[in-house]
């Protein structure tokens, strides 16, 4: 469904909901139709693999959150901007791009050279440089793991519901993977930032500007057969955060199917359709559960044993 459309269906929707006589003259199956399509946790998790990216892997349609309105520049995005382009959004934790002079993520051109403190702006650079250097190993992992999980789907001969299974696990770390890759080029940016800023502050001329560092390799850094003893903390708090929400909307699907188990409608109705399109996405939200829990018990143990590696 193009993004127009279900602005102009989402419009109708909310004239519906506040129309109590017209609400009244639903039926039944009206009734399941207009809370499955107003429900709240849609926008959240309507994409269960990522927590920002607009793709939807796994069966269940959607359109991506929507951006909070601000100080984000690219809050104010047209609808015709959103069919022509694909929108990607990184979400990073409190406090990870809460620094001095940035709002939304993004710089606010509030302060001057003369009255920064030199003190904050430090520490800041220090804090951005620990972070990078943590999400850079955690994309290192991701991406060594994903690696491996490709070579065993791509052994796998029968296109069955374990194969599907087997599908969902990898594109969750693929899309984790770009996520960490995105992170990374933020990071690298507010990291030159404040390099450049401290510089203003101390009145040197720019003639020459910082170099914007790029996303680096970690294979220096890491030591031989380093992936078997990492803890992957971030990852794993991803992958819980994406259960979670998965959980959360397999439960609204599951009550919808079994409240209205008994429904009927004629074959080839939109009611027919809309029952039938509710079961085939908790079939796939069962599976994406199923694909990430797997996930989970991997990266969970993984953590268990670096944490024992640590103590021996």
């Amino acid at each position: 469904m193009r993004a127009s459309e279900r602005q102009t269906r989402d419009t109708q929707y909310k004239s519906l909901k506040e129309d109590l006589e017209a609400m009244k003259s639903l039926s039944r199956f009206g009734r399941l139709a207009l809370k499955y399509y107003t429900w709240p946790v849609w926008d959240i998790a309507m994409n269960p693999f990522s927590a920002g990216s607009s793709s939807q892997p796994g069966g269940v349609q959607g359109q991506a959150p929507q951006l909070p309105f601000g100080g984000d520049p690219h809050a104010n995005i047209s609808q015709q901007e959103l069919d022509n382009h694909t929108l990607i959004q990184i979400e990073f934790n409190k406090g990870e791009l809460r620094g001095p002079d940035i709002e939304q993520g993004y710089r606010a051109y509030k302060d001057t050279p003369t009255q920064r403190d030199t003190v904050a702006l430090q520490d800041w650079l220090e804090h951005l440089q620990e972070v990078r250097h943590t999400t850079a190993s955690e994309a290192e992992y991701v991406w060594q793991h994903l690696a491996r999980k490709e070579q065993d789907f791509y052994q796998l001969v029968d296109n069955d519901r374990e194969k599907d299974i087997a599908r969902r696990e990898i594109q969750l770390l693929n899309n984790m993977a770009s996520d960490f890759a995105s992170r990374d080029a933020i990071f690298a940016y507010h990291i030159a930032d404040a390099q450049k800023r401290l510089q203003q502050t101390e009145h040197k001329a720019l003639s020459v500007p910082i170099l914007l560092t790029t996303a680096r390799s970690t294979h220096s850094d890491l030591p031989e057969n380093w992936i078997d003893y990492y803890s992957p903390q971030l990852v794993a708090e991803q992958v819980r955060i994406n259960w979670t929400r998965q959980k959360e909307l397999l439960g609204f699907l599951e009550h919808s199917t079994s409240m209205h188990g008994d429904l009927q409608p004629e074959p080839g109705t939109p009611q027919e359709a809309h029952l039938k399109q509710i079961r085939q996405n908790a079939d796939d939200m069962k599976k994406n559960v199923e694909a990430t829990e797997r996930l989970l018990k991997e990266f969970e143990e993984q953590v268990r044993k670096a944490d024992e590696h640590v103590k021996t």
